[in-house]
């Protein structure tokens, strides 16, 4: 897989992350807001959130070094194409 293809797979995996974090965290709200919640379910909720959240902040370290190691391959790749005279 080249070096694009891993970085949009890490944004969608990043992506999909963010929305899971959003429907727990939205869940939560909605469960409180009704009095559906035990002490337990409360606690086991808020330890997802926090599960998500630290993978989607993972997720998006990695998409940004990625990125940047992308980003920085590109410019060099295209500055050797330069005829020494052009620089």
């Amino acid at each position: 897989m080249d070096m694009k293809a891993e970085v949009d797979e890490l944004k969608y995996q990043y992506d999909k992350a963010v929305r899971v974090r959003d429907n727990l965290v939205k869940n939560l709200e909605r469960r409180k807001k009704l009095n559906l919640l035990s002490s337990n379910e409360e606690e086991s909720l808020r330890d997802d959130i926090a599960e998500a959240n630290s993978q989607a902040d993972d997720l998006r370290r990695k998409m940004r070094s990625l990125e940047s190691q992308y980003t920085r391959s590109k410019h060099i790749s295209e500055s050797n194409e330069k005829a020494p005279w052009e620089a």
